[in-house]
This record gives C-alpha cells, sequence and structure tokens, in this order.
C-alpha cells in the first residue's frame, strides 16, 4: 500500500494484503540495528473489528510521541490505534476509535482532528472530531453530508459548537 513512515531510528511499515486473505502485520526497523519487531498483529486483534475484517493498513503517521495507524478497506469494519514512542518492549497498540468513518489524523486550523467518511453513487458524508495527542482523546463527533454537490457542509467547529450551513 505505500504506507512507510520514518520517525527518529525507525522505519515502520505494514505487510500483508486482506484483499487475499493475507493477515495484516505492522512492524518497525531499526536503522542502527537492523533488528524488526512486530508491533501489530491483526489475528491477535480480530475483536475489533466484527464479520468484516480490514483489508489493509492505509493510515500510518508519528505526531508527537505517538505512532498512529488505521487498519480499514472498503465495507469492513476498521479501527485506529497509537503506540507510545519511543518503542519500549512489550508495550500494546491503544484502541482510539473502532469507528469505521474515522480512519485518520490530520492537522488543520492549528489543531489535530479525527477524519474519514465515505461516498458512493453522487453522495459523501464526512466525519471528523477534534483529537489532542497529548492526552489520546477525541472529541464530539461532526458529521456532514454533499449528495452531488448540493447539500450541508462544514465549516468550523470550538471545543463546545459547531457551524454548519445548507
Amino acid at each position: 500500500y505505500g504506507v512507510i513512515e520514518r520517525h527518529g531510528d525507525y522505519l515502520f511499515f505494514p505487510e500483508g494484503d486482506g484483499y487475499k486473505d493475507e493477515n495484516l502485520t505492522l512492524s518497525a526497523y531499526d536503522l542502527k540495528t537492523g533488528n524488526k519487531q512486530l508491533l501489530y498483529d491483526l489475528s491477535q486483534y480480530r475483536e475489533d473489528f466484527g464479520k468484516y475484517l480490514p483489508s489493509g493498513i492505509f493510515f500510518l503517521r508519528a505526531i508527537e510521541d505517538n505512532l498512529y495507524f488505521s487498519l480499514s478497506g472498503y465495507i469492513t469494519g476498521s479501527a485506529l490505534y497509537s503506540i507510545p514512542l519511543p518503542l519500549k518492549s512489550g508495550v500494546k497498540p491503544k484502541l482510539i476509535t473502532a469507528n469505521k468513518n474515522l480512519t485518520e489524523i490530520t492537522q488543520e486550523f492549528g489543531r489535530y482532528w479525527i477524519t474519514g467518511g465515505f461516498g458512493d453513487g453522487g453522495g459523501s458524508t464526512s466525519f471528523r472530531a477534534l483529537f489532542d495527542p497529548k492526552n489520546g482523546k477525541m472529541g464530539r463527533l461532526i458529521q456532514t453530508q454533499s449528495d452531488l454537490g448540493v447539500g450541508t457542509h462544514f465549516i468550523g467547529a470550538r471545543d463546545d459548537d459547531a457551524y454548519i450551513a445548507e
């Protein structure tokens, strides 16, 4: 999937293809020692996804002192996880959200947001929630929709309210 992230002396990368019924894993490669460390193995976290397993790891990003990654796919379960950095032996990924519509972390307007959505047949729905990487907490979910370019559009949000226009 071409998702690779470098942070410090590590390269983080996924392996496996869910479309081919291969197990999905996330590993770290230590550039100094040449050692590879398994960080995540989907076979150990199947309960986070329900009946439909994700097809890949499509988001991978180091933000401040955490590595964030999400597993998702078309009409599958999704989950967004974090792993504290620098890496320590025995640390397990922490589930941030298993909402199938929240699959990435972006930085906009000087704030971090967990974002995602879906679209098909001319319509789309977008989701976003404020995210604080210092404490790992997600704010209230905001949903917007657009049908064939006409509909409700997100304009702005603060901690306690949002402005929506139609």
